[in-house]
């Protein structure tokens, strides 16, 4: 794996794991009884570091591609989680910000959350792929 791939797979990874934890602080904060404030600045952190590690597969996809095709497929698969990530944490900014929507935010809150574990998933298959030399799909 060349070290710029590395270098991006490893910096989606440190913005998935940061996401992550600004969705479980979001989860606190974003109940009937959390902080309203806290809570947009959780989402507000989530969103952003989505956006970070969609940077840095964007950079992947030139730095890692041609690298075999199981590489490029994860690569790909791994932008389309982002993409469902971000969609995910786009619903509950809008959700969490009306305080009549609680529920509806909750559980946009429980999907981006599943969504970012999928994106974890992908990272992990494109470490894996990357760094071998095959060129067929398993």
């Amino acid at each position: 794996m060349s070290p710029n791939c590395t270098k991006d797979i490893e910096g989606a990874t440190d913005e998935l794991i940061l996401a992550t934890a600004d969705i479980a602080d979001a989860v606190k904060d974003c109940s009937t009884s959390g902080n309203a404030s806290a809570c947009s600045q959780d989402i507000l952190d989530v969103v952003s570091h989505i956006s970070g590690a969609t940077a840095f597969v964007t950079e992947a996809v030139s730095d890692c591609g041609g690298t075999n095709d199981k590489c490029t497929h994860d690569i790909a698969g791994l932008a389309f989680s982002l993409g469902n990530a971000t969609a995910d944490v786009s619903k509950a900014v809008i959700d969490c910000a009306d305080s009549t929507t609680e529920a509806k935010c909750i559980l946009d809150i429980a999907e981006a959350s599943k969504a970012v574990a999928q994106c974890i998933v992908g990272v992990a298959s494109a470490v894996k792929d990357c760094g071998k030399n095959s060129t067929t799909f398993a």
